[in-house]
């Protein structure tokens, strides 16, 4: 865990570092734009720019490679064959990968997992990197091709990396703060499952039992729904007004 920590922290720098250059062209676009008239929430969509039409051609409508043409001219002329074998090569691929991965863990215990979960992170999702993309072809236009809608889109894109450098930095960080103690990890978090659904089922359960026994039932499927799905909903409910507050407070600063 502190390998992958450490791994992960100078990834994130990395990044950083590779995008800063292009995260001050907000600044600069800004100085140069009127954008109080804008709508910086990526609600409104703006037509009439260079990012909008990379966004097109790049995002949207991705070419198809040689590969990609080649499926859809099987799919076309050979449908139940090209179905039949890429459906064979799903199913072969997703085999190969759970042998690996039961191989890795027999071989790595659960640093196979930590390994896995810090590559994923490093990785970082799709909209972060096409979001580097937008910037680098931003970067390489001359500010005379630009105009006020360029700046939502990359308002947009800076705001998506910064996002993720934090979630990704903050992971390496808790992966080190972590590690002392990662090989009683999944111990403790078994406990804490265990003792959390003792707590809030088990217990509360049997004693319904000795009252009524469709009762006990009938509270194991409410607590389990509030659990499962309720709570996390409204958490990340919470979560999403909080960081749309603080993005149109940020907006506000920036128009």
């Amino acid at each position: 865990m502190f390998l992958t920590g450490v791994i992960i922290v100078a990834a994130t720098l990395w990044r950083y570092h590779q995008t800063a250059g292009n995260i001050r062209i907000q600044e600069r676009m800004g100085d140069i734009f009127d954008t109080s008239t804008l709508d910086l929430s990526g609600e409104t969509e703006y037509t009439d720019c260079v990012s909008h039409t990379w966004v097109n051609e790049y995002v949207i409508r991705t070419p198809y490679g040689k590969l990609g043409r080649y499926l859809q001219e099987l799919l076309m002329d050979k449908t139940l064959f090209a179905m039949m074998g890429i459906g064979f090569v799903l199913t072969l691929s997703i085999l190969i990968v759970v042998v690996f991965f039961m191989a890795s863990l027999i071989a790595f215990g659960t640093a196979a997992i930590v390994f896995l979960v810090g590559a994923l992170v490093i990785m970082g999702p799709g909209e972060a990197k096409i979001s580097e993309m937008l910037l680098a072809k931003v970067s390489e236009q001359e500010f005379s091709q630009l105009n006020q809608e360029d700046y939502v889109y990359v308002s947009l894109a800076v705001r998506s990396i910064r996002r993720w450098l934090r979630i990704s930095g903050l992971i390496g960080m808790s992966f080190i703060v972590i590690s002392p103690i990662g090989e009683d990890l999944p111990a403790t978090l078994a406990w804490l499952f265990v003792t959390i659904s003792n707590t809030l089922l088990l217990d509360p359960a049997l004693v319904a039992i000795d009252l009524w026994f469709p009762l006990a039932f009938i509270y194991v499927i409410l607590m389990s729904v509030l659990l499962i799905y309720i709570t996390p909903k409204v958490i990340f409910a919470a979560l999403r007004r909080i960081r749309m507050r603080n993005r149109n407070q940020s907006d506000t600063q920036d128009g």
